[in-house]
């Protein structure tokens, strides 16, 4: 049996195509690594991502992606 494990979406300028697209990758379901690097995301790719229940790596690197979280009750802010 062929299985996709590891997908390479670098330098594609997808921006946040992925972010409410719950269907662009839903079959990939033993895909264990997805790069997606540098594509101009400002959001994390949530809907994409959620049926892949075989992820194992999720790279972000160079994108916009800001989160926000609160320690003690005091708003900080991370960029990835």
């Amino acid at each position: 049996m062929n299985a996709l494990l590891e997908l390479d979406l670098d330098d594609n300028k997808l921006e946040d195509s992925l972010a409410e697209d719950s269907s662009a990758l839903a079959n990939l379901l033993t895909l264990r690594t997805l790069r997606l690097n540098r594509n101009g995301m400002t959001v994390p790719p949530r809907a994409a991502i959620s049926p892949l229940t075989s992820l194992q790596y999720l790279h972000l690197e160079g994108n916009s992606i800001q989160v926000k979280y609160n320690i003690n009750k005091e708003r900080s802010t991370a960029n990835y």
